[in-house]
């Protein structure tokens, strides 16, 4: 990882709006499971929500849709046994005397979050040089990497955003590899779904379709389409780039989605024009 971000720990798996979504009526492929930072809408204006900060804790149980870390890469799920697998009861190697210091993650090996994005017919808001079909999104135990941007990326020094992943030299895709969300923090920068936030929520990099900050679709009400919920400014596939906000937003985060038994060992962060 670059040293233009810091990892974070991952908070709390929603389906609610803003953060997440679930279908009304809930049914299959109407669900996105996505980590919620914090309070959107502002409860109370006077009072503004503070920025999601808390950094990976080694020492504490992590969340199932988590990435763990294992011999030089992150590792996604459903990816069997194994020294490469890090989803195991590390109890059997480093708790043999007892007191519950160490944590059984052998369960988690094929656990994750649910994405359904795009409906039956698409993301049709969309780069279609680089997506010619519009992307159906239906995927199932993601491992999340949850990254917050450092001020050489944030504030007076935003501008838009260029995500580069890579496993064993090779580039990983998005969509067929990885997804990619965006959310930035200001406070009362953002109206998302009518109501003033401090945070703009997640915005899907797959959708162009990206609205200003005082017109953001939540994830959760945004048409399939992913009108005015994109954050897709140009790129490529395997480096695309996110578009900034213009609000000169102290607090940026970088989500990324491992797609089941895909693993990344290099990520690029970096500003472009």
């Amino acid at each position: 990882i670059n040293t233009q971000v810091e990892l974070l720990d991952l908070p709390t798996i929603t389906t609610t709006g803003p953060w997440g979504k679930t279908g009304n009526p809930a049914a299959v492929n109407q669900i996105c499971e996505l980590p919620e930072l914090g309070l959107a809408p502002q409860t109370n204006p006077a009072t503004p929500n503070p920025a999601y900060s808390t950094v990976y804790n080694h020492s504490a149980s992590l969340n199932n849709s988590q990435a763990m870390w294992c011999n030089k890469s992150f590792v996604g799920s459903n990816l069997g046994s194994g020294v490469n697998n890090p989803y195991i009861n590390y109890g059997t190697y480093f708790d043999q005397g007892g007191g519950g210091h160490s944590i059984n993650y052998q369960l988690k090996a094929n656990l994750g979050s649910d994405i359904n994005l795009g409906g039956t017919v698409g993301i049709t808001n969309r780069d279609t040089q680089v997506f010619p079909t519009a992307p159906i999104i239906n995927e199932t135990d993601i491992k999340w990497i949850l990254l917050s941007l450092k001020s050489t990326l944030t504030g007076n020094n935003s501008g838009n955003t260029e995500v580069e992943l890579k496993y064993n030299g090779t580039a990983l895709d998005l969509v067929d590899d990885y997804l990619l969300f965006y959310c930035e923090y200001k406070q009362s920068a953002f109206t998302v779904d009518n109501s003033s936030s401090d945070y703009s929520t997640w915005l899907n990099a797959i959708s162009n379709s990206v609205p200003s900050a005082t017109a953001i679709k939540s994830i959760d009400t945004a048409q399939s389409s992913g009108g005015n919920n994109g954050c897709w400014d140009s790129g490529t596939k395997d480096a695309p780039v996110i578009k900034d906000l213009a609000v000169n937003a102290p607090n940026k985060y970088i989500l990324i989605g491992l797609l089941k038994g895909k693993k990344i060992d290099t990520i690029n962060i970096t500003k472009v024009p």
